[in-house]
């Protein structure tokens, strides 16, 4: 890794990625589409008080890094190009942004206070790695009910359901996490195009060693089966058709319970929910919580202080048309 000369020699730094080089490798390297991102860019740097001819200087002489060959460490911001017309572009005034809904019953997040869940800040969602942990066939070892034998909030069940008191996926372990795309304002009648500014697919990526997809009813995910590359990062495929996202129109965030437009009315376009499930393979083994994790306390089902692995992740949400981004903080969770 280096920083690019920037003395005007070069105009292009093309490489492939380790996930090009390996399509290569294998005959089906095929390029069939593009994007541009300005991962790099301050555009606060541009100093209006200049000559004209000069007030993009600093950005234009900001070093920015040689191309990487790691597929996931580029464009993280990318461009948009709307289906727009100059004239209709230039009246845009709001771009729509994805936010995650912690507003909803079972969309909140997991307190940071694990030892004590009441006094936690909420920062995270957390996975159990197995039906044990979740809820055990006898004993109050698991962590996923309270003694008052209330499911505790922010906390799915990851593993297959097999236990008879544990809540299957597909049943009533009511947790998931909900993001919502559309504009963050209040300025409804400032909003033009919504139709064709909108989000109507996405990528999901996670790390396929730990975790996969579920859909909302704690299904396994299959519409959009997913791409695994060299880094053992999986690529999901979702679409409006599919179970995970709720088309809402032009419906207002307060009756929707949305964040958009913070506690005035918004604009909500579409609702993502999603489960994750854990792989079953990996979490039978302690070798990667020992590797990549940590060790906490959490309140079990009898109240007691229990002893856990963790291992943090990030499930990443991307975009397909406009480039909208979440990194989601997962924790999973092992007794």
């Amino acid at each position: 890794m280096a920083f690019q000369d920037n003395s005007g020699d070069i105009i292009l730094d093309v490489v492939l990625t380790d996930e090009g080089r390996k399509r290569l490798a294998e005959g089906n390297f095929n390029i069939t589409k593009y994007s541009f991102a300005d991962d790099e860019i301050n555009y606060e740097l541009f100093d209006t008080s200049q000559a004209t001819a000069l007030q993009d200087l600093s950005i234009l002489q900001t070093p920015i890094l040689e191309a990487f060959t790691n597929n996931i460490a580029s464009c993280k911001y990318r461009l948009i190009s709307p289906a727009l017309t100059s004239a209709e572009q230039m009246q845009i005034q709001y771009l729509p942004v994805i936010k995650l809904n912690t507003r909803l019953t079972d969309s909140v997040m997991y307190p940071t206070g694990f030892g004590n869940p009441a006094t936690g800040t909420n920062s995270t969602f957390v996975v159990t790695a197995n039906d044990d942990t979740y809820e055990p066939t006898s004993g109050n070892t698991g962590l996923g009910f309270t003694s008052a034998n209330q499911q505790r909030a922010g906390l799915m069940n990851g593993g297959t359901g097999a236990n008879g008191s544990a809540p299957t996926p597909a049943a009533n372990n009511a947790a998931m996490i909900s993001i919502d795309t559309g504009y963050d304002t209040s300025e409804i009648s400032a909003i033009t195009n919504q139709g064709t500014m909108q989000e109507d697919m996405f990528f999901f990526q996670m790390d396929n060693r730990l975790l996969f997809l579920r859909n909302p009813d704690g299904s396994d995910f299959a519409a959009g089966t997913s791409a695994v590359d060299d880094d053992s990062v999986a690529t999901y495929i979702v679409q409006s058709t599919d179970a995970i996202m709720t088309h809402h129109g032009s419906s207002n965030s307060t009756a929707t319970q949305s964040p958009l437009g913070g506690d005035d009315v918004g604009f909500l376009n579409f609702r993502i929910q999603f489960k994750l499930g854990t792989n079953q393979t990996t979490m039978a083994s302690n070798f990667l919580f020992n590797k990549i994790g940590g060790t906490t306390t959490m309140k079990d089902k009898g109240n007691s202080d229990r002893s856990v692995k963790f291992i943090d992740t990030i499930v990443r949400i991307t975009g397909t048309s406009l480039g909208l981004s979440l990194d989601i903080p997962v924790r999973i969770v092992k007794v």
